[in-house]
């Protein structure tokens, strides 16, 4: 699902790109850390909180799921 911006930050117009790593645990916990900002740490908070409400499967190996980290990059208009 796309993430939105709230509106206070939707008025400002905001442009930006947040590049996230994201690992999944082969239980499928997941994690999430940023390795690229945004600039702007509200928008990057948003992102964070919408990718953490994801739902993440653990990547399957030999036919068993293992621990994987994906990188997402996140664009914002």
């Amino acid at each position: 699902p796309p993430v939105s911006l709230p509106d206070n930050l939707r008025q400002v117009q905001i442009s930006a790109s947040v590049t996230v790593a994201v690992t999944v645990e082969a239980n499928g916990s997941h994690s999430e850390r940023i390795t690229r900002s945004s600039g702007n740490g509200e928008v990057d908070q948003v992102v964070l909180n919408a990718l953490r409400n994801w739902r993440w499967e653990p990547a399957v190996r030999n036919g068993q799921k293992t621990t994987t980290t994906e990188t997402v990059i996140v664009n914002l208009k």
